[in-house]
């Protein structure tokens, strides 16, 4: 009777098994995560002794690789061998019902393919650097080291097939035959299969008109006015981006507003702090509720605002409460104090507010002119504003010339806004918990080296992205940003 012979490997983000089995002159190896089914192949060698020596050559390379032999489990032990025919039928048994809508070899940055698959209202497109995977590793690793995975939902399959069929008639790159296993297979890509924070939004790009608007500029048009807040090193933080409109129905319209700390603007790889605030269009504001406002002569301002600082290089981060006090008119002083606990920060906020409270609009135009005069201490020389009109577009289909090729293309210029983030050190299946609820935040927009807005005057920016996320369950105020290097 054959033996299977079963070897493991973990180590760091490894953890994965290797089987083989020598039946006549075959023998039959199976592959991948441990947890999972793995991934079958069987090889026709011409003879039993041909099968034995190339099995024990397949298992001293293994070992020289770090392989341990194991006890093969029951069902592994038991499991018949597989043939074309067999491996053929199992591969469709575990593959989603997605249909290949295109595949190219383009670049992507240096050979292999790329594909796009419409699986009812999603469309995927995967792509790595390789064309041959080797048998011990399994598809999510290869896109976790080599490649990356897009899943785009449409709001019905007949959107999704019409963005489809748009990528299908481009005329550039040419198609071309992409390996097997680069289909669907929903025991490999899990986690995507099932998540339900799917990015709904369609990507967006350039126009002369649009729903959203995104502004690179020193001065924010406040739903609520509110102080900026300091950063450790004791500078305020720099209005830099604004983003303003129906950016995505789980959030409403809203306007997202994005600070950075000069230092981390003109410095590379500053470890100075960035501040992502959502305030929704009309509702009232219970992170800037505390307004201090007196009358005649004595005229002044104090003003109480909660958010969190986030670290640009890693995602750690430190809540917030910045307090604005002086006279009427004058620049007055801004204080922050920071917290590693919320609970700690409430109280602080609480036991700071003023016992007589006014509205933001009751302040007047005059607050929202002494911070805007502030934000000016802080301009970044020769970062002129930047207002762009943002548009929908199917993904992505807008790309003229090759819609799948990595570099520049689909990424760096249309990319930063809707979809999924392109990281750059991250897996492709990373999420981010929300710190006030703990459910998944959602990606809105990103800006790096060849966004159209992105200022070269910012540092940075040749050097890597930001990724800025909302949650759209909670509607928490506090955004989120990351630093990632290219």
């Amino acid at each position: 009777m054959a033996k299977t012979r079963r070897f493991e490997f973990s180590k760091g983000a490894s953890n994965k098994f290797w089987e083989i089995r020598v039946d006549g002159s075959a023998h039959t190896v199976t592959y991948g995560r441990i947890g999972t089914p793995g991934q079958t192949k069987t090889k026709d060698m011409g003879s039993p002794a041909k099968a034995r020596d190339a099995a024990e050559k397949l298992i001293a390379s293994k070992v020289k690789k770090g392989y341990v032999e194991t006890k093969a489990t029951k069902k592994s032990a038991t499991k018949k061998s597989a043939t074309k025919k067999s491996a053929t039928k199992k591969s469709a048994k575990v593959s989603s019902s997605a249909k290949l809508v295109r595949a190219t070899s383009e670049r992507y940055p240096k050979g292999a393919f790329i594909s796009v698959w419409e699986d009812g209202k999603d469309l995927w497109i995967i792509g790595c650097d390789h064309a041959d995977k080797p048998d011990d590793v399994s598809q999510r690793d290869m896109l976790d080291s080599d490649g990356f995975v897009q899943r785009l939902r449409f709001a019905s399959p007949k959107d999704a097939k019409t963005a489809a069929a748009a990528i299908k008639k481009q005329k550039k790159p040419k198609s071309a035959k992409v390996p097997d296993w680069v289909e669907i297979v929903p025991s490999e890509l899990e986690k995507l299969m099932k998540a339900k924070d799917v990015p709904t939004i369609a990507r967006f790009e350039p126009a002369k008109s649009g729903p959203v608007t995104l502004t690179r500029t020193t001065t924010f048009d406040w739903v609520h006015p509110r102080p900026a807040s300091q950063c450790g090193c004791g500078r305020e933080l720099m209005p830099t981006y604004q983003v303003s409109g129906a950016i995505d129905r789980r959030l409403g319209k809203v306007r997202m507003y994005v600070s950075f700390c000069p230092g981390s603007l003109q410095t590379p790889y500053c470890e100075g702090t960035i501040e992502v605030l959502m305030q929704p269009e009309g509702a009232k504001s219970t992170d800037v509720i505390a307004y201090g406002l007196g009358t005649g002569r004595s005229a002044s301002y104090y003003v109480v605002a909660r958010s969190l600082l986030w670290n640009p290089i890693g995602s750690d981060f430190q809540y917030a409460v910045t307090t604005h006090f002086g006279e009427k008119g004058s620049p007055g002083t801004v204080r922050t104090k920071t917290f590693r606990k919320k609970k700690d920060a409430d109280a602080y906020f609480k036991e700071h507010s003023p016992s007589k409270t006014v509205s933001p609009s009751k302040l007047g135009k005059w607050y929202r002119d002494l911070l805007a005069e502030r934000a000016q201490f802080h301009r970044v020389p020769g970062a002129k504003p930047l207002t762009l009109k943002l548009k929908p577009s199917i993904p992505p289909a807008m790309i003229s010339g090759s819609p799948y090729s990595r570099p520049a293309g689909l990424f760096d210029h249309y990319d930063p806004f809707g979809g999924q983030p392109n990281y750059t050190q991250s897996d492709w299946s990373r999420t981010f918990e929300c710190p006030s609820c703990g459910k998944g935040m959602l990606f809105l927009f990103q800006t790096g080296s060849g966004a159209a807005w992105w200022a070269e005057q910012l540092n940075d920016g040749d050097a890597g992205s930001f990724q800025f996320f909302a949650c759209p369950h909670c509607k928490s105020p506090d955004g989120r940003a990351l630093f990632e290097c290219h």
